[in-house]
């Protein structure tokens, strides 16, 4: 199932056949991801990029779903439904893309598609964010959401500044 969010951005359903594109993806922004993402010390080879993958896509949490983000036909990043909770009617997305392909609007305008499929098909009203208190161009993409910073909490990650706080946004759906 690939999803044509605009005739340059593409989700297409992430799988194993994804891991050396994301390795490579992940080299080539490895720098700054890692000071926002403890997983990237793992992505060492196509081994520990398939590790990666496998840690999504076969994720016991409900409703998870993760893609592979293309832009103009190249493969930029990773975007993911990390879960759904139906009690709450509350879904965590999660996302990253190449430094080759940010400040275009991609993630925002992902986020704009899957609200309205998870508000309509998932029944879910609010969706969470988390992101790093000191990750700027993180959070500037989730303010221009609509989304509102609700807690701050202690941050459990293995990440280069463990000091620094997890922001919580929601974004509730109309």
């Amino acid at each position: 199932m690939k999803i044509e969010v605009t005739p340059e951005i593409t989700l297409s359903p992430l799988t194993m056949s994804d891991a050396t594109s994301i390795f490579l993806l992940v080299n080539q922004n490895r720098e700054e991801l890692e000071n926002y993402f403890p997983w990237v010390k793992s992505v060492e080879n196509r081994e520990g990029a398939e590790a990666y993958i496998a840690d999504r896509i076969y994720s016991e949490k409900p409703g998870a779903y993760w893609f592979s983000v293309a832009f103009r036909g190249q493969k930029s990043g990773v975007f993911g439904i990390k879960s759904i909770d139906r009690e709450r009617q509350m879904a965590e997305l999660g996302y990253w893309l190449s430094k080759e392909v940010r400040g275009r609007a991609i993630t925002n305008t992902i986020i704009t598609s899957l609200s309205q499929f998870l508000a309509k098909a998932k029944a879910v009203k609010t969706i969470e964010f988390r992101c790093l208190e000191n990750n700027s161009a993180g959070r500037r993409v989730i303010e221009k959401t609509g989304a509102t910073l609700v807690d701050s909490v202690e941050n459990d990650m293995d990440t280069e500044d463990g000091s620094q706080a997890i922001q919580v946004f929601h974004l509730q759906l109309t």
